[in-house]
């Protein structure tokens, strides 16, 4: 069986964007200086 080690990246990158994004969005709820650790 081969792994398609392209598309398994692309998910990945997908997935931690993703959460990259969510993450960015509840730092930015929160005051500067705790958002600049």
């Amino acid at each position: 069986m081969t792994v398609d080690i392209t598309a398994i990246k692309s998910e990945v990158k997908a997935c931690f964007f993703d959460h990259a994004e969510s993450l960015a969005d509840r730092l930015g709820q929160l005051p500067h200086e705790e958002a600049s650790i």
